[in-house]
């Protein structure tokens, strides 16, 4: 009879020792350290140039093996120190999509720092940061206007005055607008599609009818991707 109790006992004891094994083979297992999120820049590239008050997409992938909680996206002009942008977002899921838009301004061509900070449920954090350049919309090229018509300095009445020069930009137009005027009021206005043009051609014509002396101005205007306008006038005089 001992000795059965004996067994019993010994037995026993090698299960209990088998289940605190497993149990701490198990409490191992889920302690094991979770990665921290990690980020993909997809816009823009790295290094990309961009021109003042472009519009520059922000899009960056963000994932984690547990759940996401907050992320951030701070956008920086390193060149001057300054903060341009700051966008904080929330999840609940493994992961996020930024899909932003940012206009910028800058004073002097500047470095952009984009930088994403994310925490998961986990704790962990994690930081990474890309860069882009901006340049100053004063040191960009501005559009060109030549007018080569009319090119007289008085017409007599009844005349058909040509209207012709071109416009252009290195990059690309925008918008532009011909106008003539008489004596201050505008009598003829004409407004080609440039849009996405480098150059262009404008010719139109008018025909003068005048009962008194007057004074006629063409103004041509022109206005390239980044918003800069040019504009350049011709006066002429017409005598009845």
């Amino acid at each position: 009879m001992k000795q059965n109790i004996q067994k019993l006992l010994f037995i026993s004891s090698i299960f209990i020792a088998f289940i605190l094994s497993a149990c701490s083979k198990s409490e191992t297992k889920e302690s094991t350290e979770v990665p921290a999120p990690t980020v993909n820049f997809i816009k823009p590239a790295k290094e990309q140039q961009f021109n003042e008050y472009d519009s520059i997409w922000v899009l960056i992938n963000i994932s984690a093996e547990d759940d996401l909680h907050d992320y951030s996206i701070r956008i920086d002009n390193i060149t001057e120190n300054t903060e341009a942008h700051v966008y904080n977002g929330h999840s609940h899921g493994n992961s996020a999509t930024a899909n932003l838009l940012f206009i910028p301004t800058v004073s002097v061509d500047a470095i952009m720092q984009i930088t994403v900070t994310t925490l998961d449920h986990n704790g962990n954090i994690n930081k990474k940061s890309s860069l882009f350049k901006v340049k100053n919309s004063n040191a960009l090229p501005t559009p060109f206007i030549n007018i080569t018509s009319p090119s007289l300095s008085t017409y007599n009445n009844g005349s058909t005055i040509k209207l012709t020069g071109s416009i252009g930009h290195v990059t690309s137009l925008k918008s532009a607008q011909i106008t003539l005027t008489k004596n201050g009021v505008e009598v003829l206005k004409y407004a080609p599609l440039v849009n996405g043009l480098k150059n262009y051609l404008f010719d139109t014509t008018y025909q003068i009818n005048v009962t008194q002396n007057s004074d006629f101005i063409v103004s041509v205007t022109a206005t390239d991707s980044v918003n800069i306008t040019a504009s350049k006038t011709y006066n002429f005089n017409v005598t009845p």
